[in-house]
């Protein structure tokens, strides 16, 4: 499109955000960001300037309604440890896990005494304490209704597969979320770590990187082929603002 007709404070505004009513260039090219997903060329090395958000976020909704690892809790736990502390943490697998409820899962109608470790905020007084997501909830026999879509959501080319060979892959999986009015969902990520979406966008870039080279625990395939640079924020922080909208009563 040669001259295409920008969106401005001409057209509307809003009423429950603070931010100009507008998508302009600096939007666009966040869009394209947005779009871009990650293709190899000849020599092996991908591409700069490769959002592949829309691998997790697809219009309209702006979200797959799935679970992934992009490594939050990862780094949680090593803020208040040390790097490579949650790569090293002993979490039990299926036999091991529901052979000792009460140490390793959620407390429940059933199990009310049960610790939850893995369901918890870290503690820097408390190794041990780590929030694995939705790893508490596959396979757990307290919680027999979401099992079938658990595991068609989050591996659905296994979705026959047992959960003993499938439990590891949902270490530290959260669910998607909508991108959808971002201005009033802050803080950010599952535990609210981010303040902004440029925030965001840095730890994208961090993790990403730590992704490639095999440092993220049960790394989610589509973070590795994320490959942005700090020049690219703007634009995107600037398309994601723009899916901002005002509701109705």
């Amino acid at each position: 499109m040669k001259a295409p007709q920008w969106v401005d404070g001409s057209d509307g505004h809003f009423f429950t955000h603070h931010q100009d009513f507008k998508f302009g260039p600096d939007e666009l090219a966040g869009l394209k960001l947005f779009l871009t997903e990650s293709t190899a060329d000849a020599s092996g090395l991908a591409p700069n300037h490769v959002g592949n958000c829309i691998a997790c976020h697809a219009a309209p909704s702006f979200t797959d309604f799935g679970f992934h690892n992009t490594g939050a809790a990862q780094e949680e736990y090593d803020c208040l440890y040390e790097h490579g502390a949650f790569a090293k943490l002993e979490i039990p697998n299926l036999e091991a896990r529901g052979k000792d409820y009460d140490a390793n899962l959620p407390p429940t109608s059933a199990h009310p005494r049960a610790c939850g470790k893995f369901a918890a905020v870290p503690d820097a007084k408390r190794p041990g304490l780590t929030d694995l997501g939705v790893w508490n909830v596959l396979g757990n026999p307290d919680m027999p209704n979401p099992q079938a879509r658990l595991r068609q959501l989050l591996f659905r080319a296994d979705a026959e597969n047992s959960d003993v060979a499938i439990l590891d892959r949902a270490i530290a999986c959260f669910k998607t979320p909508s991108l959808r009015d971002l201005d009033h969902g802050a803080p950010y990520l599952h535990n609210g770590s981010k303040d902004t979406l440029e925030d965001v966008l840095q730890f994208y870039h961090d993790f990403s990187g730590l992704a490639r080279k095999g440092l993220v625990r049960n790394a989610d395939p589509n973070l590795a082929k994320v490959h942005l640079e700090r020049t690219d924020f703007t634009a995107l922080a600037a398309f994601l603002h723009s899916l901002n909208e005002d509701y109705d009563d």
